[in-house]
């Protein structure tokens, strides 16, 4: 009824309408309704406006419509830094993270001023087919452009490097950030956890507790997921026993996970 709406107004409609329009039809998956709102954007003349540009790209992205995210992308007449991190996103989200990373290094050819936010998106792209090679390259440009300092460029440089199988980079990274938070020690955690490294996760584990950095439900399901085998069933219960004391006995994310690390160490009973 929305969409009647919208076609049947001849004057300008206000830029906030249309957003909250083409965030609905993203998350509702509703292609039809999307192609219409881009059509009545089309002629109102505001297709290459960047805000909305921006959310068209990111509409078609949640669509799985890569094409027609990339050719938004390409219409918008001034594209910023969060123009690129859309289009990567959408690229990462739908199993193409190559053609994220070719087009941020196209972005950099040209100039465009990229900020934390690009770099994070890249990086999580670069995670998402363990792209060390090009995670690299993208570390030393992050370095170049000073912002290695942020928390959570450097949380996805130790993400990215985890994932990528060096978690020696990672650790490195880790080391050097002045700054850290309960997600950059997630990320670390499930650095180790995703390479094998059981005993450095849980060395971590308690180190964080002893820096007074209080673990949270994902730092539970990170160090209980590196659990697999019965050599590890010490120190799940050990895990366990902290999950109890520190209130997230209750927490079905942390439950589930509490079940499954007993059902992989071979331990049913608890």
């Amino acid at each position: 009824e929305m969409l009647d709406w919208v076609e049947g107004q001849r004057a300008g409609i206000d830029a906030r309408i249309y957003a909250s329009l083409l965030r609905y039809c993203g998350s509702a998956k509703v292609v039809a309704e999307g192609r219409r709102l881009h059509e009545h954007i089309t002629k109102s003349g505001r297709e290459a406006d960047t805000f909305l540009g921006n959310l068209l790209v990111e509409m078609y992205g949640k669509l799985g419509l890569l094409l027609d995210a990339r050719a938004a992308f390409d219409k918008i007449r001034r594209r910023n830094a969060f123009s690129l991190s859309i289009m990567i996103v959408a690229y990462t989200s739908n199993g193409q993270g190559k053609e994220g990373v070719e087009l941020f290094r196209r972005m950099q050819r040209e100039g465009v001023k990229l900020d934390a936010t690009a770099f994070v998106s890249v990086l999580g792209t670069c995670a998402s087919f363990s792209a060390l090679t090009e995670g690299k390259i993208i570390h030393a440009s992050i370095v170049a452009s000073g912002l290695q300092s942020e928390i959570r460029v450097g949380t996805s440089l130790i993400s990215m490097y985890g994932r990528c199988g060096s978690a020696e980079d990672a650790r490195n990274v880790f080391d050097t950030m002045a700054l850290r938070d309960v997600v950059s020690w997630n990320a670390m955690i499930t650095g180790y956890a995703h390479n094998g490294h059981l005993e450095k996760a849980f060395r971590f584990f308690l180190h964080m507790q002893q820096e007074d950095v209080e673990p949270n439900r994902i730092t539970f399901a990170n160090i209980l997921a590196a659990c697999t085998n019965l050599e590890a069933l010490t120190k799940g219960k050990l895990i366990h026993a902290c999950i109890v004391v520190k209130g997230f006995e209750s927490d079905v994310v942390v439950e589930n996970f509490l079940i499954s690390m007993y059902g992989r160490c071979g331990s049913l009973e608890d």
